[in-house]
């Protein structure tokens, strides 16, 4: 059977660019809508979720090769701290995707891409446990990149987060990576924040920790005052087979992303010159 398709254009409306939203959409097959991050929906059963990231407006093609300076200039996210630093970029990034998981009715979901992403991302992930998005359960999910184009989740995918505060209780994500033969990857292996937005403050940032007794990195909401509307994401400069994440609570949202297809930077100055010749030519007229 079909499920019905549900929306929810949640994560974050972002201040700022006006153009750029996260949201998810839920397929479900009970008619009862999610009501919002952060709120209990009812029971949901054959339940297929799509996480999707889009440009809402094509404005600004130039700030495309601002988010690749960006992605050169992130640093190893080591350490810790009650509070994780700002990056430059925006959040969430125009260029990248979401997974759509599909429930295979045996504790995992399949997820495939919303749009074609970049080469080395093409494929499918596996995942074992709850989805750690939405008002779902909480608990231990386990993604297999055993199925995407070179059997890795390559480096520099998005690793997107909403909501993360202390404005319902304990919100807490850990992270463990391991690599292609199942070996616990113990290098810092996440960059620090690339773009964000609804940062009001940076003690609206959460706090994270890289415990390198079990490398394992902890992102924590109890240091966040309130109850802020803040997204932010992160990316991993090594390439991973697997990845268990634990999710402490409904009320917080993770997910992976992957780059699409962008013009070359060369390209974009050509068409940025076209642009301006024809502008030109328009007056002269």
């Amino acid at each position: 059977m079909t499920p019905a398709a549900e929306s929810l254009e949640k994560f974050l409306q972002p201040p700022k660019p006006p153009a750029i939203h996260l949201w998810l959409n839920y397929f479900t097959s009970n008619s009862t809508p999610y009501q919002g991050v952060g709120s209990q929906p009812n029971t949901k059963n054959n339940q297929t979720m799509k996480i999707n990231l889009r440009k809402i407006s094509t404005g600004a093609i130039l700030t495309l090769a601002i988010g690749a300076a960006n992605l050169a200039s992130a640093q190893a996210l080591t350490g810790s701290g009650s509070h994780l630093p700002t990056g430059a970029g925006a959040y969430p990034d125009p260029n990248i995707v979401g997974l759509s998981y599909t429930d295979n009715h045996n504790g995992t979901f399949t997820g495939v891409w919303t749009s074609t992403p970049e080469p080395n991302w093409v494929g499918s992930v596996t995942l074992t446990g709850p989805i750690a998005a939405g008002g779902g359960p909480n608990g231990t999910s386990t993604f297999d990149f055993s199925g995407l184009a070179n059997g890795v989740l390559p480096a520099t995918s998005p690793f997107v987060f909403s909501d993360l505060d202390a404005g319902s209780g304990l919100e807490q994500f850990t992270f463990q990576a391991y690599d292609t033969s199942h070996t616990l990857i113990t290098a810092a292996w996440l960059d620090s924040t690339l773009g964000q937005a609804g940062v009001g403050s940076p003690s609206d940032m959460p706090g994270w920790n890289w415990d390198t007794s079990t490398s394992t990195y902890t992102f924590d909401g109890s240091t966040v005052p309130g109850n802020p509307s803040v997204g932010f994401y992160l990316q991993n400069n090594l390439d991973i087979g697997s990845l268990v994440v634990v999710r402490d609570t409904s009320f917080a949202n993770f997910a992976i992303g992957a780059p699409v297809p962008t013009p070359e930077p060369a390209t974009l100055a050509l068409l940025g010159g076209g642009v301006s010749a024809l502008a030109l030519f328009r007056r002269r007229k």
